[in-house]
């Protein structure tokens, strides 16, 4: 599933300007199926005007103090498959790469 993220920004006269209007693909999971994940914006430290609308660089899921993060989180059905139990150490290491610094994962797929 994509979504629509449209950016602004402020051109050098400190007017507000239009700098993205791009799709942002969802991540997904063998684990959570039917279930996606997508990363709108976030940054490690508040926001200063003006600015050119360049996305801030951050990496962990979860922000540092002082940070944010802008997500959509796309709850799967009830009657989504789950995978099989032998599978779920792989499928638990996948979901960590896609989403570094979201904590431990237990073998039920929640947190730990």
């Amino acid at each position: 599933m994509k979504l629509r993220r449209v950016t602004t920004g402020h051109s050098e006269h400190g007017k507000a300007v239009v700098v993205s209007d791009t799709e942002v693909e969802g991540a997904t999971f063998p684990l959570l199926s039917g279930a996606g994940f997508h990363r709108l914006w976030g940054a490690d430290r508040p926001p200063r005007f003006p600015d050119a609308g360049a996305p801030p660089e951050y990496a962990s899921y979860f922000p540092p103090l002082g940070g944010f993060r802008f997500m959509m989180f796309t709850v799967a059905p009830e009657s989504s498959p789950r995978p099989p139990a032998a599978d779920r150490p792989a499928l638990l290491a996948e979901t960590q790469s896609k989403l570094p610094g979201q904590g431990p994962v237990n073998a039920t797929g929640g947190l730990a």
